[in-house]
């Protein structure tokens, strides 16, 4: 599959298309999707840690934690149940929601930014 910035899916192969965003006038662009845990459903997150869920449970996002600023998020991981996710800022911030255990945040990055995230359990 593949996703744009406005969030059309457009899937291929044997993929399918569970949703999109397409239609809706978004806060920030879409940055990834990141697939369920059992082959089905997705879900689309926004640099600005919003969540859109397809097909898989939604379980928040970082919006509507209702921080002053919204920070600039680079990753969305699920966790083995699909029944959570981390979201990582570019600062290194985790956020957990659902059945996310929470791991705390990134050590001092020296003025580096954080790009991706992997999460091993």
């Amino acid at each position: 599959m593949l996703v744009t910035a406005k969030g059309e899916v457009l899937p291929f192969g044997d993929a399918k298309n569970a949703g999109d965003t397409k239609a809706l006038a978004l806060a920030a662009p879409i940055i990834s999707l990141a697939l369920g845990t059992a082959g089905h459903g997705y879900w689309l997150y926004a640099q600005d840690g919003g969540v859109f869920s397809f097909g898989v449970p939604f379980h928040g996002s970082v919006p509507g934690l209702g921080l002053c600023s919204a920070p600039r998020t680079v990753a969305l991981r699920a966790t083995d149940t699909g029944e959570g996710y981390w979201i990582v800022t570019d600062k290194g911030k985790v956020f957990a929601f659902g059945d996310a255990k929470s791991y705390g945040d990134s050590p001092t990055l020296n003025g580096a930014s954080v790009i991706d995230m992997a999460v091993r359990h």
